[in-house]
């Protein structure tokens, strides 16, 4: 059966198809000539319609911060299932809810069993509930007189900064999850318009955090089922087995290792040597109390060692060599199995177990710290919400619109979009010439009937970078013609 009549309709023999891609032509050469680009690409293109194919900031709602975000962390048995591999079983997590705006711990849940996974997905949904009967009842706003006077003034909205209109009515913004119970106090946030702040809501999300998503994620993907999402998932993943986020059911997952990707131990020394380190770590102090000082660290965990549910039951920790990493072939260290006895005899444990449930609330207050510690400096120095980004790439691409008002135009024209990328090469560090003869009179073999010429020889550092600083085009893109177009407009600044 032909393609182009089954895709064509009434009219197919007007028109033909690339096989590939599905893309008609009214003429077949112009179909060969797509075909020699199409048969090479392992994706099938989109392009923009004209008009609306322009990049600029226009996310405004990435300007509120979410009241309310949670950490979660799980462990798992390593039940073996062959030569050198494990089945993972998860048998225990850990969640902490969290207020934003003055870091409030509302609530810890800790849990241990065989159905861990069920129960772990029935918390994040309580807890989605309770953030939404939160949000269902939101502060009182206050002003101080200073701020009234402010708004009372204000001509433009200070998200989007055009002038306020009888289409564009001006706002109060707040923080609808603050309660404002001291004189003096506001939980006021700016003056904006009507339509920025449609898109300041986040008040039917909740952000989860968790360290190295894709593993966890894989324990709980079975049990999703009873958030009773009523749409389906939206995935951002680098490959079918790499997920960097994902939204279900009001719950949005993020990978913290996309934004600070460090281990827990090295994000944690950081924030204890930052200037601000005293105001830190309020959420180790309120779940641990007087021996936050203490658990002011990472700990260590025997992973490999635990190959059962009955192995939880044991009434101490096991040897030293039992803490051996798998991963890279490192022993734990005589401080960190020390501390580990001392952490298993000062909270009581009388098994594993026990240590088990101390290590997963350590792990993910210091978690939850590191974050609200990386979020404030975030939205002080940028202005944009971190978690509204799947990566710190993503951020970064967000805050350079931000703060440049750059507007980029998209390529619309298949043919000319291919014809670029197919000109790009990367990874060239250098450019030479396999053979090169001077002729100079101090040569052997100089002819005086040719000109002189000499050999120069150039190293350079930098080439890569020294490229990105060149200009770039961002707009008016057109096809080539004699004369050369002069419109093409550049911006060094992009």
């Amino acid at each position: 059966m032909s393609l182009s009549k089954l895709l064509g309709g009434k009219k197919a023999y007007e028109r033909v198809h690339c096989e590939r891609c599905t893309k008609s032509f009214t003429r077949l050469d112009t179909l060969e000539k797509h075909m020699r680009m199409c048969g090479n690409d392992d994706i099938v293109l989109q392009f923009p319609e004209v008009g609306n194919n322009f990049v600029q900031f226009k996310r405004y709602g990435l300007f509120q911060v979410y009241d309310f975000l949670v950490c979660l962390d799980t462990e798992s048995v390593l039940e073996p299932s062959g030569v050198d591999m494990s089945k993972h079983v998860l048998s225990s997590y850990c969640a902490i809810l969290v207020r934003n705006y003055d870091s409030k711990v509302l609530r810890v849940e800790s849990y241990h069993g065989r159905d861990s996974s069920k129960h772990c997905v029935a918390t994040l949904k309580s807890m989605r509930n309770q953030v939404i009967e939160f949000n269902a009842r939101p502060a009182p706003m206050v002003l101080t007189p200073e701020q009234r006077e402010r708004h009372n003034v204000a001509t433009h909205c200070e998200y989007c900064k055009q002038p306020f209109s009888p289409t564009r009515v001006k706002c109060r913004h707040h923080c609808h999850a603050h309660v404002v119970s001291e004189a003096g106090d506001s939980n006021f946030i700016a003056s904006i318009c009507n339509q920025c702040n449609v898109t300041c809501s986040t008040r039917q999300k909740l952000i989860c955090l968790v360290h190295n998503l894709q593993y966890d994620l894989s324990s709980l993907l079975r049990e999703f089922h009873d958030l009773n999402a009523d749409c389906e998932p939206f995935i951002v993943a680098s490959s079918m087995e790499k997920i960097r986020s994902m939204e279900i059911g009001g719950i949005i997952f993020r990978d913290t290792m996309q934004y600070l990707p460090s281990s827990l131990s090295s994000l944690v020394e950081t924030v204890k040597a930052s200037e601000s380190s005293d105001d830190d770590f309020k959420c180790l102090k309120q779940v641990f109390g007087e021996d936050h000082a203490r658990m002011l660290r990472k700990g260590v965990f025997p992973y490999t060692y635990i190959t059962s549910f009955e192995v939880y039951d044991e009434p101490s920790l096991p040897p030293k060599e039992a803490f051996r990493n798998d991963l890279t072939g490192e022993d734990v260290s005589d401080e960190d199995y020390e501390y580990a006895v001392i952490t298993f005899n000062h909270f009581g444990c009388r098994s594993i177990k026990d240590y088990n449930m101390v290590y997963l609330k350590t792990d993910v207050a210091l978690l939850m710290d590191v974050m609200l510690h990386f979020r404030r400096l975030a939205y002080e120095s940028q202005g944009i919400e971190l978690l509204h980004c799947v990566s710190l790439a993503a951020y970064s691409w967000n805050c350079a619109f931000l703060h440049t008002r750059a507007k980029i135009e998209l390529m619309t024209d298949e043919e000319m979009y291919r014809t670029i990328e197919r000109g790009i090469r990367g990874g060239i560090c250098q450019q030479s010439l396999r053979y090169c003869r001077r002729n100079l009179p101090s040569c052997e073999d100089y002819d005086p009937c040719e000109a002189p010429t000499s050999i120069h020889y150039l190293d350079c550092n930098g080439l890569y970078s020294h490229a990105m600083t060149m200009y770039l085009p961002v707009g008016n893109f057109a096809w080539r013609h004699p004369p050369v177009s002069k419109s093409v407009s550049y911006s060094k600044s992009v």
